[in-house]
């Protein structure tokens, strides 16, 4: 009699699987953030932009033109690089709570998980790329210019190198 419910249960949790693994990915709305620089192009998942206590949650990605940089466990150059970061729009400071890098072929290589010591908050500085992201996610986050500093600032575009 116990074979009956096992098999049950393997059956539902495999259905349940197969199910999850077949979904549709999340929807995503890259946004390129303009940046002058030829080897990198910054983008902004606007659908991932949500507020959380307080803080604001959103995912980045860098797209390396001519990788430069070697991931050195795997050997395959770095392509990609996608960042989900959180960040304060009041103090204009953010950290790094995941990630993952991506090869040449678009394939997986590595999932970034620093610890918050190896990850601290950091303030954004005016004029970088990460300023416009701020600003723009502050701005999807529903943050106004009184609460937000970064969104009265300009420039619309930022030259290369930057800081990310």
């Amino acid at each position: 009699m116990r074979i009956i419910p096992r098999l049950f249960l393997l059956a539902a949790f495999t259905s349940v699987m197969v199910a999850a693994v077949a979904a549709e990915p999340p929807k995503t709305d890259w946004v390129q953030i303009p940046v002058k620089d030829p080897n990198r192009a910054f983008f902004l998942d606007q659908a991932s932009v949500h507020l959380e206590k307080g803080e604001v949650f959103f995912w980045d990605r860098i797209v390396f033109q001519k990788p430069t940089q070697m991931d050195e466990a795997s050997g395959h150059m770095i392509k990609e690089k996608r960042i989900l970061h959180s960040a304060d729009c009041k103090t204009q400071e953010w950290s790094v709570v995941r990630g993952a890098i991506f090869d040449e072929q678009g394939q997986f290589i590595e999932a970034l998980m620093p610890s918050k010591e190896n990850s601290p908050r950091s303030s954004v500085r005016l004029g970088t790329v990460a300023a416009l992201e701020l600003a723009r996610i502050c701005k999807l986050a529903g943050f106004d210019e009184a609460e937000n500093k970064v969104l009265r600032i300009g420039p619309q575009s930022i030259e290369g190198p930057s800081e990310h």
